[in-house]
């Protein structure tokens, strides 16, 4: 599971075109050869290189960009109150959201997985891997439901998360959120996330 989907999704919502794209093969170990480690030391994507200064962690790279390029376009507020609403969302995926994904991806039966999660090619363990990890799995699953409902109360009576402008949060959240609904389509009922998801979707 990587979060190098998300800096490609914030910057085309940014309309940025980066000079040069290299894509990385994790399977290949290309994140831990020696040009690579040079950038990120930890062996992870993404990583962006901007003015000489690189940015590693999709969240350090969102709020990055947001100060460089999201507030003259409206998607990134200025210094204050209304910046921390997006910065706090931002961070909250990655640290609450993302982490209890990739638990749920490590534990989670092939089976199991969504007809889309399959056709997106993300890598799946065989069942007999996992025969030891229903308790770590089921452990996971609630833990997520517990988000998406943090998510739906926090878009109750609001278009997007930090109110009623679409932002970075959105952007950046929405990513963690659609990668999850593919491994596994969230069934329980959260009106205000399912109709937020869907206008995230649009602006796509």
């Amino acid at each position: 599971m990587s979060s190098a989907g998300i800096t490609v999704n914030v910057l085309k919502a940014l309309k940025v075109e980066p000079d040069k794209r290299i894509e990385v093969s994790i399977m290949d170990g290309d994140t831990h050869k020696p040009d690579f480690l040079k950038l990120n030391p930890h062996g992870k994507v993404p990583v962006i290189v901007h003015d000489d200064v690189v940015v590693f962690e999709s969240a350090a790279i969102t709020l990055y960009l947001g100060e460089t390029f999201g507030v003259q376009a409206g998607l990134y507020p200025p210094p204050g109150p209304p910046r921390g609403e997006v910065m706090k969302w931002v961070v909250w995926a990655n640290t609450d959201i993302f982490s209890t994904a990739s638990a749920l991806h490590s534990h989670m039966p092939s089976k199991a997985v969504s007809a889309e999660a399959k056709a997106e090619g993300l890598p799946m363990c065989p069942d007999d891997d996992h025969d030891k990890s229903s308790r770590e799995y089921d452990n996971a699953k609630q833990h997520m439901l517990k988000h998406m409902k943090v998510l739906d109360g926090a878009l109750a009576g609001k278009q997007y998360l930090a109110g009623n402008k679409y932002s970075l949060a959105d952007v950046h959240v929405h990513s963690v959120v659609w990668w999850i609904s593919m491994l596994q389509p969230i069934t329980e009922s959260t009106p205000n996330l399912q109709a937020w998801m869907a206008r995230i979707n649009e602006k796509a």
